[in-house]
């Protein structure tokens, strides 16, 4: 089986559009790919489903743990006959300070997969040679196989001549699999998260994937890249939580508007109960259990929010329902939300809050921490690891008791995350269900 992963010298130099277009390129030859993304981000992941067609899963060592990424990638490309793991910012940038644990080096090391390295070569020649080799020699010393680049944004045909060279020249054990062009045209719209979701335009992420998979095919050497070896992963594997089915309805809020979610926490929902997906702009809120409503954008979409299933969903809270939000999920259960421009929209109101958007980030990082005797369904003094990453803030305008006492993250504040009130809990931290503390099941039973 072809696996490799696409790491990249830094963020930004093209390791997201290239390991797209890998992906639709390879499939276009008829290829069954099953795409990964090192990392808790959870927004890149969509394109890659839209360019492999099949859901593209995390490989996250905070949240996962070793073990649970190795199993994940077994357990994925079970009936592939390829893997692409897109990288997270630079190739050895990892979840602490001057360690390389979580960064796609690690994952790589772990999986036994080779790497190739996404060079931007724009303003430098000869310097190409140096940075290649200072990667090349670190990835050895940790034990990475660094099998060779794509140089992005070449110049000229003249430019190409100079990279190329000097690399046969200072390092001639790194393969070049592929030169792309400079394309200042092809970029990927952004705002204050990241990328847009591929969910809410569809149609512009089948573009995007069908565009970089004609500069990948076209300027990439698939055949060397199925040459390269698979040495296999180098620790066992752990499974995730084994899900016990039970006849339990659970909405999940997304549409549009609610796209940050982990696959394996969707799947683990799937297994043990029935799912009703629930589109927040026009549906209202069906005969459920429980209701799990991920991150993303309901500031941006404020105007557009159906006010008929808010009033189902403070309903449903009121008689007891058992609720959990993330992220968005939580600005979406507060009284109101105040966007970038000042202006105020009405939310659920399940608590007197509101969510107020910065300019500046609020919080960014891997969160860790145990569950309180506050949280309605999740047992008290389990350990949870989770990420959080927002602009917002929120003011809690009554007495609330914390789901989530965190020895490392911000939460809603000073070290406490998780709003409890009744049987509901909206937290910053998104968890994964490898290390959730046993939240999700308790969400479904």
């Amino acid at each position: 089986m072809l696996a490799v992963a696409i790491a990249g010298v830094r963020s930004g130099c093209g390791k997201t559009s290239l390991s797209i277009g890998l992906v639709r390129a390879l499939r276009e030859e008829g290829t069954r790919v099953r795409p990964f993304k090192v990392g808790p981000d959870y927004i890149d992941p969509t394109y890659l489903e839209v360019a492999a067609g099949l859901e593209a899963f995390n490989l996250d060592v905070w949240m996962m743990g070793e073990s649970g990424v190795v199993d994940a990638f077994g357990r994925y490309t079970r009936r592939c006959d390829a893997a692409v793991i897109e990288g997270v910012m630079g190739m050895f940038d990892g979840h602490g300070e001057g360690t390389v644990e979580g960064s796609t080096a690690h994952v790589a090391a772990l999986l036994g997969v080779p790497v190739v390295l996404v060079v931007d070569c724009r303003s430098y020649a000869t310097t190409v040679a140096a940075e290649v080799r200072g990667f090349r020699d670190m990835a050895h010393e940790i034990g990475t196989r660094l099998e060779g680049v794509i140089l992005n944004r070449v110049g000229s045909e003249r430019h190409e001549r100079l990279l190329i060279t000097a690399l046969r020249r200072y390092c001639p054990d790194v393969r070049v699999f592929g030169v792309i062009p400079r394309l200042e045209d092809a970029v990927i719209p952004d705002r204050h998260l990241g990328l847009i979701p591929a969910d809410e335009r569809n149609e512009f992420a089948e573009r995007v994937a069908e565009y970089w998979g004609e500069v990948v095919a076209e300027h990439v050497d698939l055949d060397a890249l199925r040459e390269l070896e698979v040495e296999g992963p180098s620790v066992e594997p752990s499974p995730p939580p084994e899900p016990e089915r039970v006849e339990t309805k659970v909405a999940v809020i997304s549409g549009r508007v609610f796209t940050f979610y982990y696959r394996e926490n969707l799947r683990f929902l799937a297994e043990s109960a029935e799912v009703v997906p629930v589109d927040p702009e026009k549906d209202r809120l069906p005969d459920v259990d429980a209701v799990y409503i991920p991150g993303g954008y309901p500031e941006v979409y404020a105007d557009n929010l159906d006010d008929r299933l808010m009033r189902d969903l403070l309903e449903f809270h009121e008689e007891g329902g058992r609720i959990l939000g993330e992220c968005g999920g939580l600005m979406y259960l507060c009284s109101e939300v105040v966007d970038a421009d000042g202006d105020r929209h009405d939310m659920v109101g399940v608590f007197d809050a509101v969510a107020r958007m910065r300019e500046r980030l609020a919080a960014l990082g891997y969160v860790e921490g145990r569950v309180t005797d506050a949280h309605p369904f999740a047992p008290s003094g389990s350990e949870i690891r989770g990420h959080e990453f927002h602009y917002s803030v929120v003011d809690v305008r009554e007495d609330l008791e914390y789901a989530y006492r965190l020895s490392r993250g911000t939460g809603v504040r000073e070290g406490l995350d998780g709003l409890v009130k009744g049987n509901t809990v909206a937290s910053y931290t998104h968890l994964h269900i490898r290390s959730d503390g046993g939240v999700f099941r308790g969400l479904v039973q």
